[in-house]
């Protein structure tokens, strides 16, 4: 059965890229465009889902809340923030923290894919994009 990926992001081009790099890999793929419309459907999902892909920068919550409020719904969902205004992010997978790793915007479908494939323990996958 394939992961199940939730992919916040409030950009439609960036989601659209994304939903379609990672579903042509096999993926289910779930979509939301705020913070608030993420946390309902991972409440609704439960485990379902393996992976939130989070951008850092929403319009309507800031990401490290989102990230928090991810980590308390579900302790065992992985998180892979996104962005490409070099915020702290990525300080928070280096220290031990709540999100699984970080990808830096824009990236390219391969980067997407290695990156999904190594928080979701599936470096073995080939990521021909």
């Amino acid at each position: 059965m394939a992961a199940t990926v939730l992919c916040v992001d409030d950009d439609p081009l960036v989601l659209g890229v994304t939903r379609l790099a990672l579903e042509r890999r096999g993926y289910h793929v779930l979509t939301a465009t705020t913070g608030a419309e993420a946390l309902s459907m991972l409440r609704q999902a439960g485990e379902e889902i393996a992976l939130v892909l989070l951008d850092w920068r929403l319009e309507d919550l800031d990401g490290e809340d989102v990230l928090l409020s991810i980590k308390q719904i579900s302790s065992r969902v992985k998180v892979l923030v996104t962005s490409g205004d070099g915020s702290p992010a990525a300080l928070l997978t280096e220290s031990g923290g709540p999100a699984a790793g970080f990808l830096e915007k824009p990236y390219s479908p391969a980067q997407l894919l290695r990156s999904v494939q190594r928080v979701l323990g599936q470096e073995t996958q080939t990521a021909a994009a």
